[in-house]
């Protein structure tokens, strides 16, 4: 295995010089790291500005969840769930203003 492993790697030096970048690099864009890292924070802010209800309803949804069915797992009415909608929304906006302003 030792041998076989160390003509893999002259082969590889000879195709790609060092230093040898793989083709398919495994480390994490730091653009898309940081804008991961960014919508978290903004995600966590919203959730911090709401209630225990609405939080539950903002991350259902952000998950995709359907209205209907995040009420049945909720245990509320739909209704309910559009009440409370633009108030979450109007808080998401805020946050959302806030930390892309400047």
């Amino acid at each position: 295995p030792l041998r076989l492993s160390d003509r893999v790697r002259r082969m590889i030096d000879r195709v790609h010089p060092l230093p040898w970048i793989p083709e398919h690099d495994t480390r994490p864009d730091p653009s898309v790291v940081d804008e991961a890292a960014m919508t978290e924070a903004i995600i966590a802010e919203i959730c911090g500005r709401l209630n225990a209800a609405d939080t539950t309803i903002f991350t259902l949804r952000l998950a995709d969840v359907t209205t209907r069915d995040a009420a049945r797992l909720i245990g509320v009415n739909r209704r309910t769930l559009h009440r409370n909608w633009p108030r979450i929304v109007s808080i998401a906006r805020e946050v959302w203003e806030e930390r892309t302003a400047g």
